[in-house]
């Protein structure tokens, strides 16, 4: 897909949150989730959960709705951190040009090109 072709639509960030709820993920278990930025049971946002899932249209939906891409989760790992361990390179590819960071080195002293 060019990268022109990626367009942030605010799907609705609150669906994200609502099917997350829904599916009862232990990461939000017992947590009222209602913000895109809300930090979950093991340190990670939704972001990072949509990234682990590899779900597109989930990470659209919350960028959308103010997702930071820059967030540090579970072990200091960034978006583009689950992006990658993932082998997700269509979301890789979305975060780097959003201007997710290369750079950013999680707890272990990985840069998302380490992992």
């Amino acid at each position: 897909m060019p990268l022109g072709d990626y367009i942030i639509m605010k799907l609705s960030a609150d669906v994200v949150l609502r099917r997350y709820h829904e599916e009862d993920l232990p990461e939000f278990s017992g947590i009222d989730l209602i913000s895109v930025e809300q930090i979950g049971n093991f340190g990670n946002r939704p972001i990072h959960v949509a990234c682990i899932r590899g779900d597109i249209d989930e990470i659209n939906a919350l960028i959308g709705g103010g997702a930071d891409i820059h967030a540090l989760g579970e072990l200091g790992n960034t978006p583009l951190h689950e992006a990658v361990g993932q082998n997700n390179f269509e979301i890789v590819k979305l975060i780097l040009c959003l201007g997710g960071d290369l750079t950013v080195k999680n707890d272990f002293g990985d840069t998302a090109l380490d992992i």
